[in-house]
């Protein structure tokens, strides 16, 4: 079983630490994988950017939208839409980085045939990225369930109780053969089509 860490002294927020931590370890081994597949540096980093922003932005707007009180709050509290680091929602991250990178290729004219060489370094190195983000939501005890006596509960004050975070992080551990197999290859976008999810 995990065990609770306290956290309550610390003097900065786990997700606004964690989260550039993440950006900062998935860009390059992004990259690496782009040029790797023939994408030149500065047009990947321009994409990543795109990308990164987005989601950040998406990420954000997406807990208002799934928050019962998420409008009522904005509209006491205005300034939260430009907080953008005051809570995450990750399918809104997804959502906004999928749909920013695709206005992207589409601007710059990129061959629709060569998107997926795109797409396959971004999913070689999301899997670890978002592990690391992760792990802010697993210190700020993010997402409780309910009691359990598997192995993947956090040891809570109370009891021991199941997590969404945990469960989602042992699964990108998943992630490692494909990332091993896909780096020994000399052929394109294999880690994109390896069932990897």
């Amino acid at each position: 079983m995990f065990p609770y860490i306290d956290t309550s002294h610390w003097q900065f927020l786990q997700i606004a630490a964690l989260v550039p931590v993440a950006i900062a370890v998935g860009y390059p081994i992004a990259t690496w994988r782009a040029q790797r597949s023939g994408i030149g540096r500065e047009q990947f980093s321009k994409l990543g950017l795109c990308v990164v922003a987005a989601a950040l932005l998406g990420g954000h707007l997406a807990k208002f939208v799934y928050s019962p009180t998420g409008f009522r709050i904005i509209s006491f509290r205005p300034l939260l839409l430009v907080d953008i680091l005051n809570g995450q929602a990750s399918f809104g991250a997804f959502i906004g980085g999928f749909f920013a990178a695709q206005l992207f290729l589409w601007r710059q004219k990129i061959p629709f045939r060569d998107w997926y060489l795109y797409a396959d370094a971004a999913a070689f190195a999301v899997p670890l990225s978002w592990w690391i983000g992760r792990l802010g939501c697993y210190l700020a005890h993010d997402h409780p369930g309910i009691r359990t006596t598997s192995w993947l509960g956090v040891r809570y004050p109370g009891g021991t109780r199941t997590t969404w975070v945990c469960s989602k992080c042992c699964s990108c551990w998943c992630w490692g053969p494909f990332f091993c197999c896909s780096t020994a290859s000399r052929g394109r976008a294999v880690f994109f089509t390896s069932p990897f999810c």
